[in-house]
């Protein structure tokens, strides 16, 4: 319509890439509080289907992924692309605290 060609930048495709993983992984353990709920009632759901535990795992897994790939995005583009600090450091940080927080977590207690 403008007559300019489409072409992702580095940061929006980075930035539309590591949101959908996260907002899939939202989407698909956003009923895992409720699970006791839905088997009461019957509710068939994918945490009713696949189980708490393997959806927190799976879910964990995606998430330790997409900061992979994120510290990865950090490392390896063209220099002055991306800030390293917040690429790298603050990557590596939340996949560190992601780690930690589900090693605390019991989610059988939740089945």
């Amino acid at each position: 319509a403008i007559g300019a060609p489409f072409a992702w930048s580095p940061k929006v495709a980075f930035v539309a890439r590591f949101m959908t993983v996260f907002a899939t992984v939202i989407a698909v353990t956003k009923d895992l509080p409720d699970v006791e709920g839905d088997k009461a009632y019957n509710i068939s759901t994918f945490a009713t289907k696949v189980g708490v535990p393997r959806i927190a795992k799976g879910a964990t897994i995606c998430l330790l992924l997409n900061y992979a790939h994120a510290i990865l995005t950090g490392v390896l583009s063209k220099a002055g692309t991306f800030k390293p600090f917040p690429m790298i450091g603050g990557h590596a940080a939340l996949a560190i605290m992601l780690l930690a927080r589900f090693r605390e977590l019991e989610p059988e207690k939740l089945a």
